[in-house]
């Protein structure tokens, strides 16, 4: 259960602050079976809105772990800098949108990660290239999972 109250807003998922408090919470303390928020009234989210959330912290959880390998990456190699920086950038912006409550913008940035190449061809660039390509494509797998839940959770689909 989350204590709210300290922001003045009403609890719930479908405020941006409480959203964004429960994403920061969730990939902390891990996906729990239920979510709920109390102030002076009491929400209660079950386990397909846990389950959601959960998927969205685990695409920013491997996002985060990626920015840290290449952050790691180019400060070992002014080579890697080239290729680090805009995937990076691609990143970020990926968790912005899911922070922010863009699934739309979300899922772009995500299917768009996968397309765009990602290596100079510079020595060194394979290992580098292979383990990235791999992630980017995990991460991207990972939203086209997100994407078909909420799809099933808003026409009502209980099995599929």
């Amino acid at each position: 259960m989350m204590e709210c109250g300290g922001c003045g807003s009403e609890p719930g998922l479908e405020n941006p602050k409480c959203f964004r408090n429960v994403l920061d919470v969730m990939q902390r303390e891990g996906m729990p079976l239920a979510i709920t928020m109390r102030s002076h009234i009491e929400k209660r989210y079950g386990a397909v809105a846990s389950g959601t959330m959960g998927r969205m912290t685990g695409i920013l959880n491997r996002v985060q772990n990626l920015q840290r390998q290449l952050a790691q990456t180019s400060a070992r190699d002014s080579n890697c800098r080239q290729c680090a920086g805009p995937a990076s950038a691609r990143l970020a912006a990926l968790a912005h949108c899911l922070r922010s409550m863009d699934m739309a913008g979300a899922l772009n940035s995500a299917h768009a990660l996968g397309s765009q190449g990602f290596g100079s061809g510079l020595p060194g660039c394979d290992d580098c290239k292979g383990m990235t390509a791999v992630q980017l494509k995990d991460i991207g797998s990972s939203a086209g999972d997100l994407e078909k839940a909420i799809l099933r959770n808003a026409f009502g689909i209980v099995e599929g």
